[in-house]
């Protein structure tokens, strides 16, 4: 599939027009339903970006989240938060907002992610696992950036 698209020889610029385009569609659908599952699409598109713009976009999109029911949703937007790849990678918002300088959400997405880790309730062995990777990658993220 990827060949296929690479064939068509479409300009970057078209590219990130579509892509402004799906996450303003994405946002105005998160604000009528309030889905998780449509933020943490939302961040997989907007992470490609990694500007103030887009992440503004995110946090906005944050504060609209129906508060997820299922231990597993809350997880998910904890580590999307987080970032789930490798720290020396740096993903996640929080990284994203510390290095564009913004260090009042930055603290926000701590608390935010705070908040999320310790509403969970579950006895899913799974799911308990991530939270404590997910509660040590916050611990270990506030010492090292200052918070």
């Amino acid at each position: 599939m990827y060949m296929e698209y690479h064939r068509l020889e479409i300009a970057r610029w078209q590219e990130e027009e579509w892509k402004n385009e799906k996450i303003q569609e994405m946002y105005a659908e998160l604000v009528q339903t309030g889905k998780v599952e449509t933020f943490l699409e939302l961040y997989e598109i907007a992470a490609g970006f990694h500007d103030m713009e887009k992440l503004s976009v995110l946090y906005r999109s944050l504060v609209k989240l129906a508060v997820p029911q299922k231990p597993q949703r809350k997880v998910d937007l904890a580590e999307t938060i987080l970032g789930k790849k490798k720290r020396n990678v740096r993903s996640g918002m929080i990284y994203w907002a510390y290095d564009l300088r913004c260090r009042k959400l930055t603290g926000a997405l701590f608390l935010y992610v705070q908040n999320c880790l310790g509403e969970i309730r579950t006895w899913d062995v799974y799911i308990l696992r991530r939270i404590q990777r997910a509660k040590h990658l916050y611990m270990s993220m506030k010492q090292e950036l200052g918070y």
